[in-house]
């Protein structure tokens, strides 16, 4: 039995099936779960994380949630107040591990020879002169100026440091209702990685929320406006629904969570899903048109027949290239490929199953031309296809030469692309957590973390030196904030030993038997768990805390390799690690997976295209297009400094999986005129006229779907939406005026009459 005849005798039993499967895979959706975690993007077993997984086994975790307090001055009565009970309160929490605030730091001073280990703050000063006085003390402790209060005073800071297994999302909003209890005339700012990662956990719901409603409401106004007809709109949406839901059904099956990166999925499939859909319903309309008369099977059989092997070929190859992301270093990228590859396949079979069974049942119906004075006009795109036609016919060679020229100009532009992974990115510059991010950056060292982990004898003096001179000249880098290590103790306990002046003042004592007592003295004076974070126990590893001030993925990975080099040949440095070391590891995995998925899906697709055009050629004159389209994007990008992040590094596999699509359309019913005899120009006005309008349908729809990201609350979503927008423009235009040209042009052999279809 043939597939025509097995659609028209099953159409009823095929229908049901769709629908009860898809009422099926409404029940995983129930299972969906949120995952904001920026370290799952790549795999645990990357040395980044490994390397911070075994420094924080250590040390405790370095993620902090960073809670300012901004006012005239921070030592203003009503201020320590506040932060007194604040530090209180958040102490009280079992899901924080510590608090560093003005009121758990401590301050080592020299009284009469003796070293006093004191509060940072004993009382809260009531003069102007105790205020002073104050100042003057804590501007002078490394441990306390840059970490806890500003240089400037005007900012105080809490740090809290969340156990390693605490529900983060959950603590926010518990250190939120701590702060609006407390009330007070300072300003609250809210930053570190814990405070990003719920933000983004919450940002995803919201995107999820609203940009599927939107983008659907915006799928079914194009259908309306292309077609004016309610199978035009409800068939291809139920074709985007059913996908969807099929392919977020598989997530919990999988394992897999919503992420920022697969927020991406649905809005992938209302623009391309329904794609095929359209092609059939254009089909059929265009079959009604020239066939008044024939019966609604046969035209559903017909409109199937045509179309069968175009989307098939044209579907596989957008698999082809989405797959191509399965490539990619980032987790979250493989798993968008998989879960819109599956969405994509499930399209392909409803339009060529479910359309077809559907139209046979539904009454002919047709747009009418517009009437104008008495004569039957085209409708508009119509008229433009055919002014495009002519165009080509006339100016095929100039339209080449210009396009070669135009892709040459932008793709010089590449030369000014960045790579950024950096999560404080995510968000546009007025957003709370950019704004909490910047201060922290200006006032407080730096919100991006980098720990380098030292083996060996901690106290031994020439360790502690070496570490003192990888620490002076990391600071003459201004995007380094401030650094923090057993050194900065070493040297606070000899201030409170010595007199200034005195040649042991504010330097690392001689020998190992001297820092150790050191330690012991302060200790009998102090909290033994004070520098948990900075020297284990036995004193056999420590911890250099480096703080970076600029979220520039290019800054970070320069710093990263300046440590590599300066401790190149010191046994004593056994890791780094550290979010800013993920960051840094990010950019190059986004840089390897955007080359390895690139060459993947043009290779792929160009074989595939050989073989289907039986043409090695084939697969190249099809490629090019592709190929100037990618120069495009990508100097676009470098021209208007828009950065390849986890979300634009998916682009080129979008790109060639969607955009070779209406090339193949093209070629296909170019063949299919040019072997029924007519001449390549007449073939070329013919295609333009029928397959043109499918095409520019498709084209259409994936503009309009991914328009919706535009509203997305992560700026890499915002500019992945803008770049498709522009790519897919690009593409359009290859397909409808770059390759009419070129086979005017070059008249490949692979599309002459001889050739079998």
């Amino acid at each position: 039995m043939r597939s025509e005849q097995f659609i028209i005798k099953y159409r009823l039993p095929i229908i049901i099936v769709f629908i009860l499967l898809s009422l099926g895979f409404v029940f995983g959706l129930l299972k969906l779960e949120i995952e904001p975690d920026i370290n799952d993007m790549i795999s645990p077993t990357m040395p980044s994380r490994i390397q911070t997984t075994e420094i924080e086994s250590i040390f405790g975790n370095n993620n902090l949630i960073i809670v300012v307090l901004e006012t005239d001055d921070v030592l203003n009565p009503e201020t320590l107040a506040r932060v007194k009970k604040l530090t209180r309160a958040f102490q009280r929490k079992s899901e924080i591990e510590r608090v560093t605030s003005l009121y758990t730091l401590k301050q080592i001073k020299n009284d009469a020879g003796s070293m006093i280990v004191d509060p940072a703050i004993k009382r809260i000063p009531k003069t102007r002169e105790e205020r002073e006085i104050l100042r003057a003390d804590l501007r002078a402790n490394t441990l306390i100026c840059g970490i806890a209060v500003s240089d400037d005073f005007t900012k105080t800071a809490i740090l809290l440091t969340p156990k390693s297994d605490t529900e983060q999302s959950k603590l926010i909003l518990e250190i939120e209702t701590i702060l609006h209890e407390s009330k007070g005339s300072e300003t609250i700012y809210i930053g570190g990685l814990p405070m990003i990662k719920a933000t983004i956990a919450n940002d995803i719901y919201k995107d999820i929320v609203y940009l599927l409603p939107i983008g659907l409401l915006l799928m079914i106004g194009m259908l309306y406006f292309s077609f004016r007809q309610l199978r035009g709109v409800m068939l291809p949406l139920g074709v985007v629904l059913m996908s969807i839901i099929l392919s977020f059904s598989l997530m919990p099956l999988l394992g897999w969570k919503i992420t920022m990166i697969t927020i991406l999925l649905p809005v992938m499939l209302i623009a391309v899903a329904n794609d095929y859909g359209i092609h059939m319903i254009a089909k059929y309309n265009e079959l009604l048109e020239e066939h008044p008369r024939w019966t609604k099977k046969e035209l559903a059989i017909k409109t199937f027949s045509d179309l069968k092997r175009p989307i098939i070929i044209t579907g596989a190859t957008t698999i082809l290239g989405i797959l191509g992301l399965l490539m990619h270093i980032i987790v979250h990228a493989r798993q968008l490929g998989v879960l819109a590859s599956i969405g994509i396949a499930w399209a392909i079979a409803l339009s060529l199953l479910f359309i077809p069974a559907f139209l046979s049942y539904l009454p002919k119906k047709t747009r009418k031309k517009t009437i104008r004075n008495g004569e039957h006009r085209d409708f508009f795109l119509d008229r433009v296809l055919l002014s495009l036609s002519k165009g080509i016919i006339h100016h095929s060679r100039k339209i080449i030469i210009f396009s070669f020229i135009v892709s040459l100009l932008f793709a010089f532009g590449i030369f000014g692309l960045k790579i950024d992974g950096n999560m404080e990115n995510f968000f546009k510059e007025k957003h709370p957590v950019k704004i909490s991010t910047s201060i922290i950056n200006e006032h407080f060292g730096g919100a991006q973390i980098l720990s380098v982990l030292f083996e060996g004898n901690i106290k031994d003096p020439d360790l502690l030196k070496r570490m003192e001179t990888y620490q002076d000249e990391l600071l003459k880098n201004p995007n380094i904030g401030n650094i923090t290590s057993l050194v900065d103790v070493v040297k606070e306990i000899s201030k409170g030993l010595y007199d200034n002046g005195d040649s042991l003042y504010d330097q690392i004592p001689p020998t190992s038997q001297a820092v150790a007592q050191y330690l012991e003295l302060y200790y009998m004076n102090g909290d033994p768990s004070d520098f948990e974070q900075l020297v284990d126990f036995d004193y056999q590893h420590a911890q250099m805390i480096v703080r970076i001030n600029n979220s520039d993925g290019f800054i970070i990975t320069e710093i990263v390799n300046n440590i590599k080099y300066l401790a190149r040949n010191d046994p004593s440095v056994a890791l780094l690690g550290g979010a800013a070391l993920i960051t840094s590891e990010m950019n190059l995995a986004i840089v390897k997976g955007q080359i390895i998925s690139l060459v993947f899906a043009i290779i792929a697709i160009a074989i595939m295209l050989m073989i289907v055009f039986r043409s090695f050629w084939a697969g190249l004159f099809a490629s090019l297009p592709l190929l100037l389209a990618e120069g495009i994007l990508f100097g676009f990008m470098g021209y208007f400094h828009i950065s390849l992040n986890t979300a634009t590094a998916l682009l080129s596999s979008v790109l060639i999986g969607v955009g070779v699509d209406y090339t193949i359309h093209f070629l296909w019913r170019y063949r299919t005129e040019y072997h029924s005899g007519k001449t390549p120009e007449e073939s070329v006005r013919k295609t333009l006229a029928g397959s043109g309008k499918g095409i520019v349908f498709n084209a259409w729809s994936v503009i309009v779907g991914f328009f919706v990201l535009i509203f997305s609350a992560f700026l890499p979503i915002q500019y992945f939406g803008y770049l498709v927008m522009i790519s897919i423009s690009v593409c359009l235009l290859g397909a409808l005026v770059l390759i009419p040209s070129m086979c005017l042009v070059f008249k490949p052999k692979f599309l002459e009459p001889k050739e079998s279809l």
